[in-house]
């Protein structure tokens, strides 16, 4: 615990400043916010809203025709149950622990991690209709999903000031909603007119470019940015 307690500093910040003036305070925090358009032209939020579009795209698109998969070859609801609650646990239950490696290794190379687990198991799910094979490969194409979702809230809180911050978070909700909108629709053509491998195949073609944007991002130190 940080003593005193920032927020009961902030809360009776009179008591700790006698000669503060709370309209000097509000007026510092206006003039603190920043126009979304102006954040979005900086390069770290480029690359933190383009990772999370496309982790989004792979993640939906596989997970919804996974359970198509396991369905078309008679596995039982119960089963394909397990199947998605698994990969919801890849996406969630190890947010912490990548909550500290981002902190320690730094947003690039989490990025660099999750689009490989996220490539590779994308890949690999799609291609057979063994249920063990395909329960692990989503479980690690969430996984992969949370190493870059985590990746990208974390650059956005780097580089977006407090007063930005709702805004900002709604943005990158919208575009990654728009990615899990969009891609699994493709996925389900080249699924229906090429093959599930198809699919498997759009997966690592989609993670390259994660790749790509992470190898321009100049990162110092974990959350810090040289981008002048």
């Amino acid at each position: 615990m940080i003593k005193p307690d920032p927020l009961e500093i902030a809360r009776n910040i009179t008591d700790h400043y006698p000669g503060e003036v709370i309209s000097k305070v509000k007026q510092a925090v206006e003039q603190s916010k920043v126009k979304i358009g102006e954040l979005l032209r900086e390069l770290p939020i480029k690359i933190s809203l383009a990772n999370n579009a496309l982790s989004f795209a792979v993640m939906s698109m596989v997970m919804s025709l996974s359970a198509l998969i396991l369905r078309q070859n008679k596995y039982s609801v119960t089963l394909i149950s397990i199947c998605i609650g698994l990969h919801v646990f890849g996406m969630f239950g190890f947010s912490s622990v990548i909550g500290r490696l981002a902190d320690r290794m730094g947003r690039k190379k989490m990025m660099y991690i999750g689009s490989v687990v996220l490539g590779i198991s994308g890949f690999i799910t799609p291609l057979t209709s063994n249920y063990l094979i395909v329960t692990t490969g989503l479980f690690f194409v969430g996984l992969g999903w949370s190493i870059n979702n985590v990746a990208t809230v974390a650059m956005l809180g780097d580089s977006t000031p407090p007063t930005s911050m709702g805004q900002m978070m709604g943005v990158n909700q919208l575009i990654g909603g728009a990615g899990s909108l969009l891609v699994p629709a493709i996925g389900g053509y080249l699924a229906q007119n090429f093959g599930f491998p198809a699919v498997g195949t759009a997966c690592v073609l989609i993670t390259v470019p994660i790749m790509f944007l992470a190898s321009r991002l100049r990162e110092t130190s974990p959350g810090v940015y040289d981008h002048s």
